[in-house]
């Protein structure tokens, strides 16, 4: 449901983009989530000066080389002034559907 939803939301962020950026292609990416790990279909845009983006991970707020969503980064930060790293880790691999290393 959230693959859809993200989707969904992609293509409304294409309809949506401002003039200059083109769409190029798709790329899949895996997003950890409060609820779980969730594999995204988006588009990859390049501008007028070459550079490419993805739209979705933007709104999102999704960095680069992370799997993490926002909700999951926030709460591992949280978790992290509380406790050592490793119990940190055992935590969220109770609590959440996939864990986090």
């Amino acid at each position: 449901m959230a693959r859809t939803v993200l989707e969904e939301a992609d293509a409304v962020l294409m309809r949506e983009r401002g003039a200059g950026l083109m769409v190029v292609g798709f790329r899949e990416r895996r997003v950890v989530t409060l609820f779980g790990d969730v594999r995204i279909k988006r588009r990859l845009y390049r501008d007028n000066m070459g550079k490419g983006r993805y739209l979705l991970d933007g709104a999102m707020g999704l960095e680069k080389r992370s799997p993490l969503s926002a909700g999951m980064r926030e709460l591992s930060a949280l978790l992290g002034s509380y406790m050592t790293f490793g119990k940190c880790e055992k935590l969220l691999r109770m609590v959440l559907p996939t864990g986090v290393s």
